[in-house]
C-alpha cells in the first residue's frame, strides 16, 4: 500500500466543503493546481497529499476523517483485494476502538 492515495473531483468538493463547480473553477484558474496523477479524462484523480498541499497554500479549509485516509489508502492499493482489505481494517478498527 505505498502508492500515493488518490481523489478525484467530487472527493475534493466533499473534503474542501465547496461545490465541484468551485473545484473546476481552481483547476482552470490556478495554473499550480495538482495536475491528474490517473483515472481518465472525464475522471481524472488527483494526489491526495498535492490537493492538501494546495488547500493549505491557498488557505482553504478542508477536513480528512481518518475514514476518509483508510478509505483512499485502501483505494491506492490499487488490487482486487479490496473487499478483503475493508474487512481486514474493519476488524483491525473494531479492536482498537
Amino acid at each position: 500500500m505505498s502508492h500515493d492515495p488518490t481523489v478525484n473531483a467530487g472527493d475534493i468538493a466533499r473534503l474542501a466543503g465547496v461545490g465541484r463547480a468551485a473545484v473546476s473553477n481552481w483547476r482552470r484558474r490556478h495554473d499550480d493546481f495538482p495536475h491528474p496523477v490517473g483515472g481518465t479524462a472525464n475522471q481524472p484523480l488527483f494526489s491526495l497529499r498535492q490537493v492538501e498541499s494546495w488547500l493549505r497554500r491557498y488557505g482553504k479549509s478542508y477536513q480528512v476523517s481518518l475514514g476518509d485516509r483508510v478509505w483512499q489508502r485502501l483505494k491506492a492499493a490499487g488490487d482486487l483485494r479490496l473487499g478483503e482489505l475493508v474487512a481486514l481494517a474493519g476488524v483491525l478498527l473494531t479492536r482498537h476502538a
